[in-house]
């Protein structure tokens, strides 16, 4: 969509354009044994594959938590759920330029099972340790924004 936007202070700027997208949930999941699930999927805006957390688009009627759940079941695999919380903040990915907030929820399981081979969205899936999630940060494997905020969250506790 695009919109001509009025600032706080009141003046209003040059038509700016702006995506206007549903919210998101991302699934921050980890292991009994405290491994990290990541999945590498392509992203057309960057025509990229990104190591990332899982995560869906919030259907209608569904709530923020539910999609998180989703993304376990149809992106990393499966597991059952220990416990699940919601992190302390939403992540908007581009603010100047899409609308998207994504909540983000921790899930601790139990019983992982990788999917069996790639689908359409996901090309592989991997459980990566603190250690190496550093490092994939340090080599600039992980550059998606709601995943590099999940994983600060998660190594600075």
């Amino acid at each position: 969509a695009c919109a001509e936007i009025t600032f706080v202070r009141g003046d209003q700027s040059k038509p700016y354009l702006i995506l206007l997208m549903r919210p998101g949930a991302a699934a921050l999941i980890e292991t009994e044994a405290g491994e990290v699930v990541l999945v590498r999927q392509l992203r057309f805006g960057t025509n990229t594959y990104h190591w990332e957390i899982p995560g869906e688009t919030v259907e209608a009627g569904e709530s923020s938590q539910e999609a998180a759940l989703r993304a376990l079941a149809e992106e990393a695999g499966g597991g059952d759920v220990l416990s699940i919380e919601q992190l302390p903040f939403s992540v908007a990915a581009a603010p100047h330029r899409m609308s998207e907030m994504t909540d983000v929820y921790h899930l601790r399981i139990s019983g992982f099972t990788a999917p069996t081979g790639p689908n359409e969205e996901i090309d592989a899936v991997r459980l990566a340790t603190r250690e190496e999630v550093r490092g994939l940060i340090r080599d600039g494997e992980i550059t998606e924004a709601v995943t590099l905020a999940a994983l600060g969250w998660l190594l600075a506790r």
